[in-house]
């Protein structure tokens, strides 16, 4: 069983490894050298912001500040990156994110794993320059959840965030606010 099981993962790396070197240079993230828009620009959030939020869930509105830390991967092709929020009731929220663009399909993926069990694939595009978009949709419990998240770059230290979650078109949850850069990875 243990040796078939390596025969399995040495042939499917082999016809992964094959499949990608029939790529041509655009669809082949490691042979790229110049990087889209979007690469550039999310790659520019490189370093450490803290979020000043106020978030809304519900009847319920906080205050919250938020400190992400952005580190690049895969070769300055994509992000790590790690947050954590100090919540009103004392708890401490955390997680952890890889963001990376699918040259094939031509999108962001922006994915999120926190310590309340959640995991979110955002996906998303440049609405223009200086703004990126990321959805997200999922089946919960037989309800359909959406999310929208916008980053607009004020500037090269400063970005407005706004998040929106609802749960079969009604507003559940809002978070908005700026994220200011405190400081540099390089």
């Amino acid at each position: 069983m243990k040796k078939s099981m390596i025969l399995i993962a040495a042939a499917s790396s082999f016809l992964w490894m094959s499949v990608a070197k029939g790529q041509d240079k655009m669809s082949d993230p490691s042979m790229m050298t110049d990087k889209p828009d979007i690469v550039k620009k999310v790659m520019s959030l490189e370093g450490n912001w803290e979020g000043k939020l106020t978030q809304k869930m519900g009847d319920q509105m906080n205050n919250v500040t938020d400190m992400i830390s952005f580190q690049s991967t895969a070769g300055d092709h994509g992000l790590l990156v790690t947050e954590t929020m100090d919540t009103p009731d004392h708890k401490t929220y955390s997680a952890t994110h890889l963001v990376g663009y699918d040259p094939v399909a031509k999108q962001l993926h922006w994915y999120l794993i926190d310590n309340m069990g959640g995991c979110v694939d955002n996906v998303g595009n440049l609405v223009d320059p200086n703004h990126l978009q990321l959805t997200s949709e999922n089946t919960v419990e037989g309800k359909t959840t959406r999310g929208v998240v916008n980053l607009v770059w004020q500037n090269d230290d400063q970005i407005k965030f706004d998040l929106t979650v609802t749960v079969n078109g009604q507003v559940k949850e809002s978070s908005q606010g700026n994220f200011r850069r405190t400081g540099s990875m390089r």
